[in-house]
């Protein structure tokens, strides 16, 4: 699991997919029911990556189920906010709007700040995905109010100003730099000191 671990985080997905695949082998004879879940959900976000949406979704479902037998609910709102982003990507915005909806209610019922802040995200993207561009600037402003609340990153707070104002101007081209801010948050939470750069083209 380490090993596919690794692959994943260097971008090597088809060695990724290889080692989970063999980790998921050796898990599922042992009665383990974490170790099998976590890696369920990792495999998942690769197979969503490889644009293998079927077997993604599959895995990422199993993943939630033994979550939830587990009764661990913010490892399944996180493998759900993995469901909605594969909706997503795959242009089925209404259910990942439903589905990102759900899982940002789940986390700040958690008072897990920083995971509602990305399920609001993909709430915009698919807001913007579907028109409704006055409600995706509400959620930008929302998300960023919360973010300061929690008094969270600096660095964080500057993105997404970023982002709220590029989604009042220009919500039509919003879209990749939706998806850019909430692959830095992700990042910014292992590396806190890592500048924040708008995409080439958006940059002013």
């Amino acid at each position: 699991m380490l090993k596919a671990i690794i692959h994943h985080r260097r971008g090597h997905l088809p060695a990724a997919r290889l080692a989970y695949e063999n980790a998921l082998a050796a898990a599922e004879k042992h009665d383990d029911l974490h170790t099998l879940a976590s890696i369920l959900n990792n495999m998942g976000q690769v197979l969503a990556a490889l644009n293998d949406t079927n077997a993604g979704a599959l895995a990422l479902s199993r993943a939630r189920d033994l979550f939830a037998a587990l009764e661990m609910p913010a490892e399944v709102a996180r493998t759900e906010m993995g469901l909605s982003r594969l909706s997503l990507y795959s242009g089925a915005y209404e259910d990942a709007l439903r589905l990102s909806q759900r899982v940002r209610a789940r986390f700040l019922k958690l008072h897990m700040v920083e995971e509602a802040g990305l399920a609001s995200l993909d709430m915009i993207d698919a807001l913007v995905a579907t028109g409704k561009h006055d409600e995706a600037y509400r959620m930008s402003e929302a998300v960023l109010s919360e973010f300061r609340q929690a008094g969270l990153n600096e660095r964080a707070l500057l993105a997404l100003e970023y982002l709220r104002e590029l989604v009042r101007s220009h919500p039509p081209a919003s879209s990749p730099s939706i998806r850019h801010v909430r692959s830095y948050l992700e990042e910014l939470r292992s590396n806190p000191s890592l500048e924040f750069l708008p995409l080439p083209d958006q940059r002013s």
